[in-house]
């Protein structure tokens, strides 16, 4: 599932995941 998430949820997943900033966000692709 791609999509663009806003800045609260991009930071939710820089928090919990670490993942380095970026325009599009993977989630639930395993």
């Amino acid at each position: 599932m791609k999509i663009k998430p806003d800045p609260a949820m991009l930071n939710y997943v820089m928090k919990h995941f670490n993942y380095s900033q970026d325009e599009t966000i993977f989630i639930g692709d395993s």
